[in-house]
């Protein structure tokens, strides 16, 4: 009999613990939906992370692929034009980043960014900035283009994770450009192409590189006002004398 009793107290409570449990069940299944409503509410409030694709392709119009081609725009035949459609792929950039989260400071295409808005800074303002000053040796600069390309770092050298290394490019990239500049353009607007160089490139890595004050050593480089003549000009010019020496002896 007692035996009896403890079953059907055991079934009773088996019951009852079981009622509870369907009844908890749907509390908790009411407070999961709650939670998951109010977290689908943020996260519509929330804007899309931009597509880096959209920044890379506004800034492949002017063909900025690296830090070393925001420096080409600098031989372009005209600064304004250069400035003109900088300000308008930058307008294009700003346009895609308002209704959306922009990516992370280190991402690839944000670093080329800032470098390009550092560049309009200091090339395209009314304000009088450091940088300026090699406009008055743009006739030379210009002439660099294949000069400066010549001096570009290897494919994705700024991407690297080695700051030895990616600082070591950087130095051998800026030291060339002062190098081609000095023959060509001569010291003084060497040193502010170099200056400048090292600005715009710093400012697209994720750590900064030490910019040495020791300039590498130059063989007969060009003073400031000069520019260099082309080889074919000097063979012309020689053949021209021979021949006027050679007719007046005969």
């Amino acid at each position: 009999m007692k035996t009896r009793n403890v079953y059907l107290w055991m079934f009773v409570f088996s019951v009852v613990s079981f009622i509870n449990c369907i009844s908890s069940n749907g509390i908790i299944e009411g407070l999961i939906n709650s939670f998951s409503s109010i977290a689908e509410d943020d996260e519509c409030d929330q804007p899309d992370l931009c597509d880096e694709m959209q920044i890379m392709l506004h800034l492949a119009c002017i063909r900025i692929t690296s830090p070393e081609r925001i420096l080409l725009l600098l031989t372009w035949d005209s600064l304004p034009a250069a400035c003109d459609k900088t300000a308008s792929v930058l307008g294009h950039i700003n346009d895609t980043l308002t209704d959306c989260t922009p990516p992370q400071t280190n991402n690839l295409y944000m670093r080329l960014y800032k470098a390009l808005v550092f560049f309009q800074g200091q090339m395209c303002t009314m304000a009088e900035t450091k940088s300026k000053h090699m406009e008055k040796y743009r006739s030379c600069i210009s002439e660099l283009r294949d000069d400066l390309i010549d001096c570009e770092g290897p494919a994705d050298w700024f991407e690297k994770r080695s700051k030895t290394y990616v600082c070591r490019q950087f130095t051998e990239i800026i030291n060339c450009d002062y190098i081609r500049a000095a023959l060509l353009c001569g010291l003084k607007p060497a040193r502010m192409l170099r200056s400048f160089a090292a600005e715009v490139i710093n400012k697209a890595l994720v750590s900064k590189c030490l910019v040495s004050s020791t300039l590498p050593h130059v063989h007969n480089p060009m003073s400031d006002v000069g520019s260099r003549v082309p080889n074919n000009v000097i063979v012309c010019i020689y053949i021209f004398l021979l021949a006027c020496m050679l007719q007046y002896f005969m």
